[in-house]
């Protein structure tokens, strides 16, 4: 990634000023003292990664202007972005993407994968960073070349492990009121003896609970004794409410049985045998009376007599429920007179005798049959005819008992053992003991309903008392916050160390590398006299080794050595960094003022050197810096590297 243009609106002593086009090499600004090189750098760092919570000088603009301005830079993707620097307010903008779908929430942390202080830690180098080897030790710097090793996605590392750190001393710090783990111990103290009333109360809860389950069971057992003795007692009153139909029944059964022979008697026997003898009788009367009145006519009055006496006679029939005698005896007194009204018959007409005749030896027929029937015994026939009545209304009594007995049962299937019931006692002596019985039961189904009551009130009251309910709950709470805090501690130390050990792998592996580039640019910078080695002890130090294989530690550097180790290491590092991802411009500000002019060259070769693989902003204060880039140019390996050279005086920028 490069910075392709900027443009400052209002920056400390700048206003209105800015590049076009800026090389993606070498970018080379210079003026004197107190003219603006700083404020450059500031506006291009805090254009690149905002202001965020920067304290000390912000540059206001003195020259007039909005506070801030713009810069552009340019992937190495070919993506290009616009960042906007209004006052501390800071935003970066997609210039390929339409305003409606433009992504408002990036930030520098996202797009170049380190903060400000890590850029500056690193890319951005001045003569004050040259003061020691304690970049190669600097946790924060190697976090951020452990997560750009580890490649995409892990450029949040350093930020990570800084939040465990946090974390960690937040539930076992050094400060003892400010641990986690002291506080939730200190307030369990205090909770306990409000605890311990508590579980009290909690003992007599259960063991209230506990009684009152075994007295609802006891409840629950005297209301289904009172249930049985209650059924009892309703079918020994059912039993009472059925000693008359029974005792019917059981007359109407003795009668049945007694009565028995003339149950298939033939019904109204003994009303037949009246009507056969009755009509035999009005028959042979007919018949004599034929034969006595044979050859001569009836007067009237003897007429209007006989019509009466055999209307009287069908009506009797009549009254007697024999509808077709009546008839017949109507049709045969009709007959009788028709005959006997008309002139004396001659003495050879004998139909009329005929008739009679064959009518009443078939009445005499019947009434044999019939007598037959009871054993030939007119005295025995009406006898059986009695017992038949009598089997009848015993019968007729039997079904009626039966269904009142039925109805008192309830189930026609129950009603054989409730009258063998009813058969062997009374059921009012059983009915006396069941009452006692009962009255016991309900008594002591009170007394467990009032001591229920008096429980389920106790229960009532502990329940809803709920101190130490909240009391359990905040204990509860509290343990649970100790034991996650333990297992929080327990998590981020393990994972501490987990990224710990892969970060020291790492570094272990690739440290030599990151030495190598040092050594690479050292090399450079020295004209191959030193090489850059780590010390045989295992410590990590790092040594000089002359060409002639003496080496040189720390201690016995030269100013201008050290400088330029110093410098050797962080463009190493800052190389390395880069190596997986869009390289950031780098920013060296005055580093070579201290150097003598072998030194001073053998910089700006590296200051050239490095702008072969990305962009380099160099200030300086040296104005003769310009004819030594312009002579370091002339050697071929750096000829095609774009460089810019621009002057800054009293706030304005010029090319130079």
């Amino acid at each position: 990634m490069h910075i392709d243009s900027f443009h400052i609106d209002g920056f400390g002593v700048f206003h209105d000023q800015g590049l076009r086009a800026v090389p993606k090499g070498l970018a080379l600004f210079y003026g004197p003292n107190e003219s603006g090189k700083t404020t450059l750098m500031e506006f291009l760092r805090s254009t690149l990664f905002g202001v965020g919570r920067r304290r000390g000088n912000s540059y206001p603009p003195l020259a007039g202007g909005n506070h801030g301005g713009r810069l552009r830079v340019v992937t190495d993707a070919g993506r290009v972005l616009t960042l906007h620097l209004e006052g501390r307010t800071h935003r970066i903008v997609d210039e390929a993407l339409p305003t409606a779908a433009r992504d408002e929430s990036l930030t520098p942390e996202g797009l170049w994968g380190m903060d400000r202080r890590s850029y500056e830690r690193l890319f951005a180098v001045g003569l004050e960073d040259l003061q020691g080897l304690d970049i190669l030790t600097d946790r924060a710097t190697r976090d951020r070349l452990f997560a750009r090793g580890m490649g995409a996605g892990a450029d949040a590392l350093p930020g990570a492990l800084e939040e465990l750190d946090r974390r960690m001393a937040e539930i076992v710090g050094q400060r003892p009121g400010n641990r986690l783990l002291d506080r939730l111990e200190e307030r369990l103290e205090h909770l306990e003896e409000p605890l311990a009333e508590g579980r009290q109360r909690a003992a007599e809860y259960r063991r209230c609970q506990g009684e009152l389950r075994q007295l609802e069971e006891n409840l629950t057992e005297l209301q289904k004794a009172r249930h049985r003795c209650q059924s009892k007692r309703e079918r020994v009153e059912r039993m009472v409410r059925a000693r008359s139909p029974w005792k019917r029944l059981q007359q109407a059964r003795q009668a049945l049985q007694e009565n028995a022979v003339a149950a298939d008697f033939p019904a109204d026997g003994e009303r037949r045998l009246a009507d056969l003898e009755e009509e035999i009788a009005s028959l042979e009367a007919t018949a004599e009376q034929a034969s006595s009145q044979r050859g001569t006519a009836l007067s009237v009055p003897s007429l209007i007599f006989g019509l009466l006496a055999v209307g009287a006679g069908a009506a009797f029939l009549v009254s007697q429920g024999e509808p077709t005698g009546a008839l017949a005896v109507a049709v045969l007194g009709a007959l009788l007179v028709w005959i006997l009204a008309r002139p004396r018959r001659p003495a050879g007409d004998e139909s009329l005798d005929h008739f009679l005749d064959y009518r009443l030896e078939a009445r005499r027929a019947e009434l044999t049959a019939l007598l037959e029937e009871a054993g030939g015994n007119r005295q025995l026939l009406l006898e059986r005819s009695r017992q038949h009545e009598l089997w009848k209304r015993a019968r007729d009594e039997e079904h009626s008992a039966r269904l009142e007995l039925a109805a008192l049962v309830g189930d026609e299937a129950q009603q054989p053992s409730f009258e063998r019931a009813l058969d062997q006692g009374d059921p009012l002596e059983s009915e006396d003991a069941l009452v006692v019985e009962l009255h016991g039961l309900e008594e002591e189904i009170q007394q467990g309903e009032r001591r229920i009551g008096a429980l389920r009130e106790r229960l009532e009251k502990l329940a809803g008392d709920d101190g130490p309910g909240r009391l359990r709950m905040a204990h509860q709470a509290l343990v649970e916050r100790r034991h996650r805090g333990v297992r929080d501690w327990a998590r981020l130390a393990l994972t501490q160390s987990l990224l710990g050990d892969a970060a020291s792998a790492w570094e272990r592996e690739r440290r030599p590398r990151v030495l190598q580039r040092a050594a690479d640019l050292l090399a450079l910078m020295t004209g191959g006299r030193y090489r850059l080695v780590s010390t045989d002890d295992g410590s990590g130090a790092l040594e000089l080794e002359e060409v002639g294989l003496r080496r040189k530690g720390e201690g016995t550097w030269s100013s201008g050595l050290a400088d330029q180790v110093y410098l050797a290491l962080r463009l190493g590092l800052a190389r390395e960094l880069a190596r997986k991802s869009d390289p950031l411009p780098i920013i060296l500000d005055d580093i070579h003022v201290r150097f003598d002019p072998q030194r001073r060259r053998a910089v700006m070769s590296v200051a050239l050197e490095l702008a072969r693989h990305g962009q380099v902003i160099f200030f300086s204060c040296q104005p003769e810096v310009c004819d030594l880039v312009a002579d370091l140019r002339d050697e071929p390996r750096w000829a095609q590297v774009p460089v810019g050279i621009y002057r800054i005086e009293e706030g304005h920028i010029h090319s130079a």
